[in-house]
């Protein structure tokens, strides 16, 4: 694949007049155009010489220096009388419209501009072929690299969209929990991998062999008693459990009318002041009795419940989630028609058990609450629609735990989202959603041996996306080393890789040939940079690989005459001597 820009605009040369090239792209076929006279522009247009423009190739249309389009050369060159009627041009190429020039490539262009010194990009010339260092040539094929990019992302958001979870899997160093922030970044509206950081719509964790259900779900967990005695043991959510109840609540919130959301917004304010009061009643007293001549009593305020003893025992106390008594109250007195305690199918099992009375109550107490400082429901007009929002969870090295065991039931919610499976723990009720707005993004380093097998049932259930190693070009931000790439790419090509390996699943990722400039000292050069990385961590893996059985036989050199060496000792002469 080559790079060319051309100008079309002036087909009686630049004496005569000019036409809009603009058009040509317009046609229901976009074309290319040029005239037919006795110069070397011309033969590269027709490829007479076989030198010239060939399928596949890149083309930026301008105008001057004014970039219009870039373009995917579709078609040889041929004739066509209407065409040369309208354009005045007398050979023709059909192109694919990759993308029109717009702000986004006009900062690329700054850029290149900015980089080589100069205000603006060639303007003269017909048709001309990059081949040299220079602002043109270096916008071109920088802009052409961000669409690539791009359209492969937005495969990949159209794969995850559909999918709700996908594993990114290749061989170490070829970015794959990097890739897989930029997903997260796309998927959330960001613009930087910084806006991430402490954003509660992102989470990424790392998996270990020694990860559990109990770690990733939901789990029991020791606190004291508020009571004074003894320790309680709570089952509460874990980093997924805690996450998908984050989303499936704003699902739902998504859902809800703006005079509902208004209800629940008044009776959280006031709810959590209801609370306070409690507190400092539970300060001055001890203890609150729940209603007069029985013994349930309200021992401690905690952050998303009360503790209620029920009895004259002082360790039998029981949690009563807040969640509980504003669906509660909601039922009972901001619905139509009124919806009981037992029938609320919101509200936990143990609100509709045998305790309900235990939860009316305490939903009664905060009616007297409302009552005795005269408190009513006014709706709020400022209260507007919630937007649904994505969630994204990254699972770094998801194949390093046992997979089925860290997910137990959730193995049937990743299939069918939105629908409740029943946990061994109850937090809020047994049931557990994974919402649709939920985005599970694996990585798998698949030169890893010792790790979990990812068995059939799970397989299925995720899309996988090959990530493998490609060679990159020098930018702003990095310096990538060619002729190490190149060196250690052929180990992975000639028959060396045992028969028990596929290459791509074990060949050296890019990251190992990359010298970012942010990371170069004073005074320190990029070689230096790449000797430290090739000497230290790419020969160490790859004499590693040997003793492992994944590179296997002999090596020949085709830069040294074909002279052939032990593998083992060919991977040593690719330390670079200072």
């Amino acid at each position: 694949m080559s790079y060319w820009h051309i100008q079309m605009n002036q087909p009686w040369g630049r004496d005569g007049g000019s036409i809009d090239s603009k058009l040509l792209l317009q046609e229901k076929y976009p074309v290319i155009g040029t005239g037919d006279w006795n110069h070397i522009q011309c033969r590269y247009f027709t490829n007479e010489n076989n030198d010239g423009i060939q399928k596949n190739d890149i083309i930026l249309v301008r105008e001057g220096s004014l970039p219009i389009a870039l373009c995917l050369i579709e078609s040889n060159c041929f004739t066509d009388p209407e065409l040369e009627q309208k354009y005045h041009h007398h050979y023709f190429r059909k192109v694919k419209i990759i993308e029109f020039f717009s702000e986004k490539s006009k900062k690329i262009l700054n850029d290149c501009l900015q980089k080589y010194g100069t205000k603006y990009i060639q303007a003269s010339g017909t048709l001309t072929y990059c081949q040299n260092e220079n602002a043109t040539n270096s916008f071109i094929k920088e802009w052409h690299s961000l669409t690539i990019k791009e359209k492969k992302m937005n495969n990949y958001i159209d794969l995850l969209t559909y999918k709700k979870q996908i594993i990114l899997q290749g061989p170490p160093g070829t970015g794959k929990t990097r890739q897989a922030k930029e997903l997260a970044i796309q998927l959330l509206g960001l613009s930087s991998t910084e806006e991430l950081k402490d954003n509660p719509q992102f989470k990424i964790i790392q998996f270990h062999p020694s990860y559990t259900y109990e770690d990733f779900v939901r789990g029991i967990v020791a606190k004291p008693n508020p009571a004074g005695q003894g320790i309680l043991y709570i089952a509460e959510n874990k980093t997924l459990g805690e996450f998908a109840r984050e989303a499936t609540e704003n699902y739902n919130d998504s859902k809800k009318a703006p005079e509902e959301i208004s209800k629940e917004n008044w009776i959280q304010k006031n709810y959590e002041n209801f609370k306070e009061t409690l507190e400092k009643e539970l300060e001055e007293r001890g203890e609150i009795i729940i209603k007069d001549d029985t013994k349930p009593k309200i021992i401690s305020i905690e952050e998303n419940a009360i503790r209620v003893n029920r009895y004259s025992n002082e360790n039998d106390s029981i949690l009563i989630k807040d969640s509980d008594i504003i669906e509660g109250y909601k039922g009972l007195y901001l619905s139509s028609p009124v919806i009981k305690i037992r029938e609320n199918s919101i509200l936990s099992k143990s609100a509709r058990s045998g305790m309900y009375y235990l939860y009316q109550n305490l939903i009664e107490n905060f009616k007297n609450y409302l009552n005795e400082n005269n408190i009513s429901f006014i709706k709020n007009t400022n209260d507007q629609k919630q937007e649904l929002k994505p969630y994204v969870l990254v699972i770094d090295e998801i194949n390093r735990a046992n997979l089925s065991s860290v997910l137990g039931e959730l193995i049937y919610a990743l299939e069918y989202r939105g629908k409740a499976v029943e946990s061994m723990y109850d937090v809020d009720g047994n049931d557990l959603i994974l919402p649709s707005n939920l985005y599970i993004i694996g990585t798998m380093n698949t030169a890893d041996r010792s790790v979990g097998h990812i068995d059939y049932a799970i397989r299925r259930r995720f899309a996988f996306i090959d990530v493998l190693p490609e060679p990159l070009e020098d930018d702003e931000h990095i310096h990538f080393n060619n002729e190490g790439f190149k060196k250690v790419s052929e180990l992975f090509k000639n028959g060396n890789v045992s028969g028990e390996f596929e290459a791509k699943d074990v060949q050296l990722g890019h990251s190992y040939f990359i010298a970012k400039n942010e990371d170069i000292q004073d005074g320190q050069t990029k070689e230096e940079i790449f000797r430290m990385k090739m000497n230290y961590e790419v020969v160490p893996i790859l004499l590693e690989y040997v003793k492992d059985g994944v590179l296997i036989g002999t090596f020949e050199d085709k830069n040294d005459n074909n002279k052939e060496y032990n593998i083992k000792d060919y991977i040593n002469t690719l330390k670079i001597n200072n």
